[in-house]
């Protein structure tokens, strides 16, 4: 448009200088600068940016992934996790995604900031593109590729490297359903050009979108993506469908693009194939495989959390510094805020003096992407949650808020068109001497007329302002009120209400400014309102950015590599660990355990994990799913003994809960505010414990606490004088205490009451019984320096007990409990009654899941193993010598049985090697089909490098290419 850009050169000569080019698109440079000043210089002094998800979860599976490469092995299987779990099914690895072998061949932190860079690289080029193809300005391209880029959905969502990877890749799929849709050279709405690109290149172009879509590995990105690109496809096909393509033999055909589009997508597929292949493999059988309602819509956004769309920090930010976010779900899953700026053009191009331009047809697809995207978002809080439940792919998805991805990118592109509006609008105005609203065709009529008009377009713009103002004059005066009717999940302080209502305040203020921008932009000439404009959205956006973005950590967090973590690796030994820690109050010290996903580095296994999926029949049997977490009533049973786990860690929270008392007392540890939460119902009342004579009960404290007396309620008659109580030291050892018991009268009974000369710390306490009559103990309370009384009836005092659990020490604030009875890595059974088993050593064991025994039994046995069943395991045995070094004979495949949470195989009398690997038809066949698809795009990647120097080589000669070869004006 006039006034709008820079003048373009033709020449050869001015094509191949980049600083003009540079000086025309400062703004794009700036943007693609960004990330990489971001990122890259806190990695030069060893920081790297990771937090939530992408700490314990996405950074250690893409290290696996690498480490896999290096030693030659696909990324089948994590070995580290649930006991053995799917590595490429999984999804979250993102394990065949081109970016992630970059960790097979640099330092892990590089690889990850590269992979950090990519990511807002591609989406930004990717949106300035395809605006451009919309005929927006430059300068209105870079505006919309800055919101796209670094606000909102793709700013909040920096936790999930998965997701906006895989976003990332969104507006080149619509570049190239853009380019496959353009209408033929005999439209009125084209104008012909002679080196537009062919129709086969956008389809090159889709199809490696959709490969990489896929294959970054976030489900939901894909769905979500492909609902965009969709209604966009549709539109095009309604707006051009009845004559606006040619087929190759230059006919009016509404099928021309339609045979490309069905490649385009089908490359596309096969190409990412080993992602979801697998995967969907994977899905069928874990805990989604059978989504109820309520699942499908535990992730939707509460409608009354729109108003984060318009103030995104109203109920807290993500920084701990200066105020935790206590709204509903967590930050990164309510985040769409692309700039305010985007929700006033959002608004004013509703008004008449824009939707009745020319350009208003091309724009007004992107409302209903908003409003479908928004609808979709709420989920359960519309009827229309039902509907959704019904499309079979999508049923699966439990996150329906990240739909908000939609909004998002629709918003995104409104902004881009009003810049370009204004923008041109203003240019004209100045170079006529009149009035911006007098450029427009859409203000003819009467000064009464117009006046109504422009009074409606001031209000409706201002709207964007007036709310964030409300919300903002809230904070300050109704805080408590606003945060009941918008939806809070955590108690906040008032501390915390004062920051945030100045960082609204401060959002305020950028409102206001960039609504007096504009209202007025005849106050300002073209070059000063565009960088009117580009200001208001950089302060906007950093200051969204600042508030969302935690600091980076060092490697020895990222990997678990500190002192804490070779504790725990230690007194783990030769087995998996767990830790019960649902509610995550030590987080900080979880991280430097190497709690799970950080364990995957060092090769550490763990029988839980941090996952999308788990297979099914592990997550019944164990409860394991979410952080930290498992089924309290299975640490009493074998379940974990079979999944050869030597030691639990767990904390006080657990073990023991606070006394009601007239007069609290400080607490210095964190209970939990729902002790129901992750057990899926009330816990089960404990039964009273029938001691006989000389007989005795253990209670722990889950890790230390300091004591000065306590008592223990008993029934059964008077307790003897040579009753005694215990105290379990630091270190597992049983202290008595000595002459300081004594009987105490209670009202409904006998107590045995004990009190200390000095506060002692222990680890829990022993009640033994006399000679003479049994007794039962009820639950004991100890008075404690830290928590005043409480009461030794948490969720897991029941189920940790010795012998089975013995309490051994501390690692930090964590209690460690060894297990006596773990199984090992394999053992035998025998397969009749009366038989003997058999003797089992482990010969080796590879990263790749791969273990091979030696088995020496009198008669037929069962091989268990201790890895978690899935489909893939194959096993062979082979007979050996007497000294199990040499084989006797060729290996026979033996069919791996699956059981609740182990393997078996059967294995004949004599001395044989049991092989196990991992090798599934659904991963091998999807790396198959993805070589092929991969190849294909390969090849087409070649011929378009061929055609376009082709194409050069013929307009540097004047030859003109096959008529019908055109761009539309959209």
């Amino acid at each position: 448009m006039p006034g709008t850009d820079p003048p373009v050169t033709t020449s050869r000569g001015d094509r191949r200088r980049i600083t003009p080019w540079l000086r025309g698109h400062i703004g794009l440079v700036v943007l693609l600068a960004a990330p990489v000043v971001v990122f890259g210089i806190p990695l030069l002094f060893g920081q790297v940016f990771l937090d939530g998800d992408n700490l314990i979860q996405n950074y250690p599976l893409r290290v696996l992934v690498g480490q896999d490469l290096i030693h030659g092995h696909l990324p089948l299987l994590n070995p580290y996790i649930f006991s053995g779990t799917p590595l490429l099914g999984g999804f979250n690895a993102g394990g065949a995604y081109p970016l992630t072998w970059l960790f097979a061949i640099l330092p892990a932190e590089l690889a990850w900031t590269l992979n950090l860079i990519a990511a807002y690289e591609v989406a930004v080029v990717g949106m300035y593109l395809f605006l451009r193809r919309q005929t927006v300005s430059a300068t209105a391209a870079t505006f919309g590729a800055a919101a796209f880029s670094f606000g909102g959905f793709l700013g909040g969502q920096i936790v999930h490297i998965d997701l906006i990877s895989g976003t990332a890749w969104l507006p080149w799929m619509l570049l190239g359903v853009h380019g496959l849709t353009e209408p033929g050279a005999a439209s009125a709405s084209t104008v012909p050009r002679r080196d537009a690109p062919p129709r086969w290149w956008w389809g090159l172009l889709l199809a490696a979108a959709t490969a990489l879509t896929v294959l970054a590995g976030a489900p939901e990105s894909v769905l979500d993506a492909a609902v965009v690109v969709l209604i966009y496809l549709i539109w095009r096909y309604g707006r051009y469908g009845r004559a606006g393509w040619r087929d190759a033999s230059g006919r009016r055909s509404p099928l021309a693009p339609l045979g490309y589009l069905l490649v385009s997508i089908g490359v596309g597929l096969a190409a990412s194939a080993a992602q979801w292949l697998p995967g969907l493999v994977f899905t069928a059988q874990s805990q989604r495989a059978t989504p109820t309602y309520q699942f499908f819509t535990s992730g939707s956004l509460p409608w009354r959390l729109t108003a984060l769309v318009f103030s995104p920090f109203v109920l807290g930010t993500n920084q701990h510094e200066l105020s935790s976010y206590f709204g509903a779900y967590n930050f990164p899953e309510v985040t769409s805020y692309v700039g305010i700026l985007a929700l006033i053009a959002a608004f004013a191009l509703l008004t008449r003096r824009w939707r009745r331009r020319p350009e208003a047809s091309r724009w007004w697809i992107w409302y209903v992407v908003l409003v479908l995207s928004l609808v979709a978002a709420w989920g359960g809080d519309t009827p229309f949650g039902h509907v959704l439940f019904l499309i079979p792919g999508i049923k699966s998805e439990r996150l329906l808020n990240r739909s908000l991805l939609g909004v998002d990118f629709a918003l995104a592109t409104l902004l881009a068109w009003w810049v370009h509006m204004v923008v041109a609008d203003r240019a004209r105005a100045r170079a006529a001497g009149v009035g911006p609203e007098a450029a427009g065709t859409a203000t003819s009529g009467s000064m009464p007329a117009r006046t109504r008009s422009r009074g409606v377009e001031v209000a409706v713009t201002c709207i964007p302002l007036v709310v964030v103002t409300v919300l903002c004059v809230g904070s300050w005066l109704w805080s408590n009120g606003l945060e009941q009717f918008i939806g809070t999940q955590y108690q906040s302080t008032s501390s915390m209400r004062l920051a945030v209502a100045a960082v609204l305040t401060g959002g305020v203020v950028i409102a206001a400014a960039a609504t007096w921008i504009a209202l007025f932009p005849r106050r300002l000439n073209p070059t000063m309102l565009r960088r009117a404009l580009a200001v208001v959205m950089a302060v906007d956006l950093v200051f969204f950015t600042v508030l969302i973005l935690h600091g980076p950590v060092t490697k020895t967090t990222a990997q678990a590599t500190g002192p804490t973590g070779d504790r725990l690796t230690a007194v783990t030994g030769n087995g998996r660990f767990i830790i019960y820690d649902p509610d995550r109050f030590l987080q900080g010290e979880l991280f430097a355990l190497g709690q799970t996903d950080l364990n995957v580095p060092k090769q550490l296994p763990s029988a839980q994990g941090y996952a999308a999926l788990v297979d099914g029949n592990y997550y019944r049997a164990t409860g394991a799913h979410l952080q930290e977490d498992l089924d309290p009533y299975t640490l009493a049973g074998s379940t974990w003994d079979d999944l050869n786990v030597t030691v639990l860690l767990s904390l006080p929270s657990y073990f023991v809960t606070p006394v009601p008392s007239a007069s609290p007392t400080h607490r210095a540890t964190s209970f939990p505010s729902d002790p129901d939460a992750f057990v899926g119902g009330p816990a089960v009342a404990p039964d009273p414990i029938r001691l006989a004579a000389g007989a005795g009960h253990t209670w722990y404290f889950g890790s230390t606490l300091t004591l000065t007396g306590g008592e223990i309620p008993v029934d059964g008659g008077a307790v003897g004088p040579a009753a005694r109580i215990g105290l379990i030291t630091p270190t597992g050892s049983v202290a008595w205490v000595a002459q300081s018991v004594r009987p105490a009268d209670r009202a409904a009974g006998t107590a045995l009451r004990f009190s200390l000369d000095a506060p002692t710390v222990a680890a829990g306490i022993v009640v033994q019984n006399g000679p003479g009559k049994p007794i039962t103990a009820a639950t004991p309370e100890v008075d404690t320096v830290e928590d005043g009384t409480v009461a030794l009836d948490g969720r897991l005092q029941n189920a940790v007990t010795p012998p089975h659990w013995t309490f051994t020490g501390t690692i930090g604030s964590f209690g460690v409990f060894r297990n006596a009875r773990p199984h090992g890595w394999a053992w035998t059974t025998a397969r009749n009654a009366g038989d003997r088993p058999g003797q089992v050593r482990q010969l080796s064991a590879g990263r790749d899941g791969t273990q091979r025994f030696l088995v020496r039994a009198q008669n037929p046995v069962w091989l268990v193993r201790s890895e978690a069943p899935a489909p893939g395991w194959h096993a062979t045995v082979q007979a050996v010598d007497a000294t199990g070094s040499r084989a006797r004979g060729s290996a026979t495949s033996a069919p791996v049985v699956s059981l609740k949470v182990t393997q078996r195989v059967k294995v004949p009398a004599g001395d044989f090697v049991v092989t196990f690997h991992y090798a599934p038809v659904s991963a091998l066949a999807g790396l198959g089909l993805s070589a092929v698809g991969g190849l294909s795009l390969v090849v087409g990647g070649v011929f378009v490098l061929v055609d376009r120097r082709r194409r050069r080589r013929r307009r540097g000669r004047g030859v003109p290419h096959a008529a019908g070869s055109s761009v539309s004006t959209d």
